[in-house]
């Protein structure tokens, strides 16, 4: 017969947000609803500790977990019922990854119904979300550097559509 140990259930906040982020670390898959739950926990903390008390240097030290972390965690809880609705039959929570979750909720919104088709529109739409994300999470130079690359593409691109309009006569 084997005994089973059990640590106590932590009751400090930001030593449940740490053993959970912990545990998000270590698994592949199954992320989802852990994530949701450290972000419920999150946003209770926020709560609690007030306006300015609740910064990058106190999740690192308390939480050991990073700002941006955190607010992907919260986002995730904030948006619970929208990441279910969205969820096809045959996808699951314990199989989603939490950067599924994100995209479900970054994809379009569409008020057309089942069935509706993506538009390019609807896909650039939500391309030009991310690469905005992404670029929030930058450094100034690095940050800076990447826009204006990305920039003189998208540039490029419309010089060879604008070249290929047919000439009025």
């Amino acid at each position: 017969m084997s005994t089973t140990i059990t640590s106590p259930a932590p009751t400090d906040l930001a030593t449940r947000i740490k053993l959970g982020h912990i545990e998000i670390v270590q698994s592949e898959k199954g992320n989802v609803r852990k994530a949701i739950m450290v972000g419920e926990l999150l946003n209770q903390l926020k709560e609690e500790r007030g306006h300015g008390n609740f910064d990058a240097a106190y999740l690192k030290e308390q939480c050991q977990l990073e700002e941006r972390t955190a607010q992907r965690y919260m986002k995730l809880a904030k948006n619970k019922e929208q990441i279910e609705a969205r969820l096809v039959k045959s996808d699951t929570m314990s199989e989603m990854t939490i950067n599924g979750a994100l995209a479900l909720l970054r994809s379009p919104k569409s008020g057309k119904g089942k069935g509706h088709k993506v538009t390019a529109s609807d896909t650039y739409d939500t391309i030009q979300t991310m690469l905005v994300e992404k670029l929030e999470t930058l450094e100034f130079p690095e940050a800076e550097a990447a826009s204006a690359e990305t920039i003189r593409k998208l540039n490029k691109i419309v010089e060879i559509k604008r070249s290929a309009i047919p000439k009025a006569a």
